[in-house]
């Protein structure tokens, strides 16, 4: 996850003061979530993205593996976050 968090950072570093829409699998934003002052997520530029496909019979689990995540990045102060939610019935 550190190596991540430096390539974020290198990116923010390269586009100073730009936006920047971060998306990956949810068990990542959970790590980076997990670094505490380390985690790039406290960059104001940063804006964390979770896009979950919502699998029908799987409604309980998804949600609340999305709780545990939004719990997570709540603990950072003034952090706005994207949900993406795509129904994916077969």
């Amino acid at each position: 996850m550190e190596t991540y968090n430096a390539k974020v950072d290198f990116i923010t570093s390269l586009l100073p003061g730009t936006p920047i829409w971060m998306e990956c699998p949810l068990l990542q934003m959970q790590l980076l979530a997990r670094l505490g002052s380390r985690s790039m997520l406290l960059n104001p530029w940063i804006y964390p993205c979770i896009h979950m496909h919502v699998m029908r019979g799987e409604e309980p689990e998804q949600t609340h593996d999305l709780s545990v995540i939004l719990r997570l990045l709540g603990r950072i102060s003034n952090i706005q976050v994207r949900v993406v939610l795509t129904d994916c019935f077969r």
